[in-house]
């Protein structure tokens, strides 16, 4: 268990014995993208089982606050997946959060013409 300072909650890690798989378990904190990006989960089947995952979007928001290496490196790859984006929902929360510039940057610095080996 380790304590997350954006957006300040409990954060959880399980590993797969014997691989490198990963799951990250958040507690919902009162952050105010926290509850509004819990309320726009959506839920998706696997192995018959339901689960709730985060819009691509609140994915993105998270991960500009955070802005570790990796998160701008996930971030560059789901930009380039060419995942239909609400921009205006972007727009609101990295306007908040201080992060339109470095979204733009991130924008800026990928390479499209690579596109074709993700």
């Amino acid at each position: 268990m380790s304590f997350e300072l954006v957006p300040g909650t409990n954060r959880f890690e399980l590993e797969i014995e014997g691989t490198a798989f990963k799951v990250e378990f958040f507690i919902l904190s009162s952050d105010l993208h926290d509850q509004e990006r819990f309320s726009r989960r959506k839920q998706v089947v696997m192995d018959d089982l339901p689960l709730f995952v985060p819009s691509v979007e609140d994915v993105i928001i998270t991960k500009l606050r955070w802005a570790r290496p990796k998160d701008i490196e996930d971030i560059e790859e789901i930009l380039l997946v060419g995942y239909p984006l609400d921009e205006h929902y972007l727009s609101k929360w990295c306007t908040m959060h201080g992060t339109s510039d470095l979204l733009k940057s991130i924008r800026q610095a990928i390479d499209y013409s690579d596109e074709q080996s993700l």
